[in-house]
């Protein structure tokens, strides 16, 4: 009984381990993405700063973004290690702060000859944690882009409600597979493997953190629109029961 216990206990930690580094192996993966993909953003703003800095309105808007950029990668470290905690994050978004995410994600269009339509119907501050949303916004642009046919196009709709702020990314690709859509809304807890659904692992944990909500859906144009909404964060109080899970949704339309 003594030896059959020690070699339960010993099997134990050898899967705590392998856990451990499982986690471990996401979290470099996320961080490389979210770092790397933003860093060609940068750049391509301190080539527009080399080419047009005389022009006192283009310095003035390629300054705020590059301090922005450098402010969501030092963030970015962080939440990307799961350090992130509700109330550290600024918690005011505005329309810039999702507009800037265009430029960042504009060379990986270019490579691919994408078209973007951005709509962006935010008006004023809204009281979300901006890292957070920005993060989980990049990331669904990423994969969209990287989902895209040559010359398709990435669609990104920002709107906001009297109590949340609703973020739609949807791209022309083959589809978001079922077992990483099932994944990405919560209705299955297999992690994508390696090279699949980069970033998903980041965005359903850091939506679940803002008691959020994740839908897939299928609509008539586009092969996948993922559909993010984050409740307010005046009105987290009535989410509280709720707060480590995500209420999710998949629809698939015919």
């Amino acid at each position: 009984m003594a030896r059959a216990l020690n070699e339960h206990e010993e099997l134990a930690s050898h899967l705590a381990d392998q856990d451990k580094y499982a986690v471990l192996g996401k979290l470099a993966s996320g961080m490389a993405h979210e770092v790397n993909n933003p860093l060609g953003g940068l750049f391509n703003a301190l080539d527009t700063l080399r080419r047009h800095g005389d022009d006192a309105k283009v310095r003035e808007a390629t300054l705020n973004l590059l301090e922005r950029g450098l402010a969501h990668i030092r963030n970015v470290v962080g939440s990307t290690l799961v350090m992130y905690r509700r109330g550290v994050a600024d918690n005011s978004l505005r329309p810039a702060d999702i507009d800037d995410l265009r430029l960042l994600i504009e060379p990986e269009a270019s490579r691919k000859r994408l078209q973007i339509a951005w709509v962006n119907d935010l008006h004023g501050v809204l009281p979300v944690a901006v890292e957070s949303v920005r993060q989980v916004i990049l990331n669904l642009l990423i994969n969209a882009c990287a989902a895209s046919p040559e010359f398709g196009t990435v669609h990104l709709r920002a709107r906001g409600a009297k109590s949340a702020l609703t973020i739609d990314v949807g791209d022309q690709g083959p589809g978001l597979p079922d077992d990483l859509a099932s994944y990405l809304v919560g209705h299955s807890d297999e992690a994508p493997g390696t090279g699949r659904g980069l970033g998903l692992w980041i965005v359903r944990r850091l939506v679940a953190d803002e008691d959020g909500e994740i839908r897939v859906i299928q609509e008539n144009g586009l092969s996948t629109l993922i559909s993010v909404t984050w409740p307010f964060r005046e009105n987290l109080s009535r989410f509280e029961s709720a707060k480590d899970s995500v209420r999710v949704e998949a629809i698939h339309v015919e």
